[in-house]
């Protein structure tokens, strides 16, 4: 893996490029968002309705470009150490492996029980 202040270099850029799509994603947004009031106030809710949709696929890409940035962000000001991959991958391993034990224990406490509950029925009790 690259040193810290290459990946630095490389976070920064990458804030900068998708930044820049944001703008354009902006634009966008904005000759749509005039379009639908152009088609409002010509044809009324019918067709803005479905002109709608592409305004929203818009603004849920910039939020998604945004938490992207925020999660870089994050990285940048320490607060994300990606050098703790391997140890996160071995905790959930290790929960994974935790649960499947709990649900076999899980099952077999459920079988105990539905084999009592069908013989107390066969004894009406």
């Amino acid at each position: 893996m690259a040193d810290n202040g290459t990946l630095r270099i490389v976070a920064e850029n990458k804030i900068k490029k998708i930044e820049a799509k944001i703008g354009q994603l902006e634009e966008e947004l904005k000759r749509e968002e005039i379009f639908i009031n152009s088609a409002w106030r010509e044809y009324g809710s019918e067709l803005a309705g479905d002109l709608c949709d592409g305004a929203n696929r818009v603004r849920k890409e910039i939020d998604n470009i945004v938490g992207q940035i925020s999660r870089l962000n994050r990285f940048l000001d320490g607060g994300l150490d990606i050098s703790q991959e391997n140890y996160f991958r071995d905790q959930v391993r290790g929960f994974d492996k935790e649960i499947n034990q709990l649900n076999d224990l899980k099952n077999s406490a459920n079988a105990q029980l539905e084999e009592i509950v069908f013989v107390k029925s066969l004894l009406s009790l």
